[in-house]
């Protein structure tokens, strides 16, 4: 990956910590986002998440969140947000 308009001097890619605790759907996503040219970081408890986060470790994180309504049913919707 380059800056453009800087010498085409190589940048790291961005890295991705995807949190979840369904280990398909974290190599599933994993596969993607790789594809795309991100270095890509799985963890599936939330002692792991807090240290990439606190270290600063990442760009972006992709978060998995399992909420149960009122009828027992569950939805999973994936968070995607900028760090920093």
């Amino acid at each position: 990956m380059t800056i453009p308009g800087r010498n085409d001097v190589p940048k790291e890619p961005p890295r991705v910590l995807i949190f979840d605790n369904d280990r398909k759907v974290i190599m599933e996503l994993k596969e993607c986002i790789k594809a795309e040219g991100y270095h890509v970081v799985c963890v599936e408890q939330t002692n792991e998440l807090f240290e990439y986060v606190i270290d600063d470790q990442i760009d972006v994180l992709v978060l998995a969140v399992e909420t149960w309504d009122s009828k027992g049913y569950c939805s999973v919707s994936a968070h995607v947000g900028h760090i920093g």
